[in-house]
């Protein structure tokens, strides 16, 4: 193994080791708020990747996830609408909800107490939106830039595909324009240069001439 391939390999690690630091911290930061006398609601439904369509007060009722927007290209919001509904359809969760807005809410799973609205973002799956009432949003926009850098998710690089050629992608060659030689009178065809062509050499297309004459047995041409 090269000096080179060493080197890289521990920055490469190091890298790793010097975002998750930060990371960690920040979830150190945020404090769980204390569940012990609510009942977590179940989850019926996912809407898009920030809606959740909750039993609550024996209604049905859509909360938005607080904090978290799609992404503007089709392909993206598809990813993160298949990781959104994963990870919370059919499970049973926390509501917060904020003051100033009450279908805008903070979702905490059952039983972990995950904080759902920084999971979506911190697994690549959802931008931290620019909400100016939003009390996480700069723990947001940080765990968003973690996300990127990392490469997580939709921040991931694009696959390359590359093609392989097999036998069966092979197309074998056309043999009707294959050309061979015949005389004015003779029943054989021939390679070109055979000494059967002194005298006259009338060139064929193989796929006429095996209809009218036999291959020369000594030029031996194709059949």
């Amino acid at each position: 193994m090269s000096r080179f391939m060493i080197v890289s390999g521990y920055t490469v690690v190091f890298a790793l080791i010097c975002l998750a630091v930060p990371q960690t911290a920040l979830l150190h930061s945020i404090e769980s708020p204390d569940f012990s006398n609510q009942t977590p609601v179940l989850i019926l439904d996912t809407i898009g990747n920030n809606r959740i369509l909750v039993v609550q007060d024996a209604n049905k009722v859509i909360k938005k996830i607080a904090g978290v927007e799609l992404p503007q290209d089709e392909i993206s919001k598809q990813k993160c609408a298949q990781f959104f509904n994963n990870l919370l359809k059919c499970e049973n969760v926390y509501i917060v909800a904020r003051d100033n807005d009450y279908n805008s809410v903070n979702v905490y799973r059952f039983p972990d107490n995950m904080f759902v609205n920084i999971e979506i973002i911190r697994q690549g799956y959802g931008l931290a939106s620019c909400e100016e009432n939003n009390d996480y949003a700069e723990q947001f926009q940080q765990f968003e830039m973690f996300a990127r850098q990392a490469r997580k998710g939709i921040w991931a690089a694009p696959a390359v595909i590359t093609a392989t050629i097999s036998d069966s992608n092979i197309v074998p060659a056309n043999t009707d324009k294959t050309i061979v030689y015949v005389t004015k009178s003779g029943t054989k065809y021939h390679r070109q240069g055979c000494r059967f062509l002194s005298k006259s050499s009338i060139p064929l297309e193989l796929k006429e001439a095996k209809n009218k004459y036999s291959p020369c047995r000594v030029c031996k041409p194709q059949e």
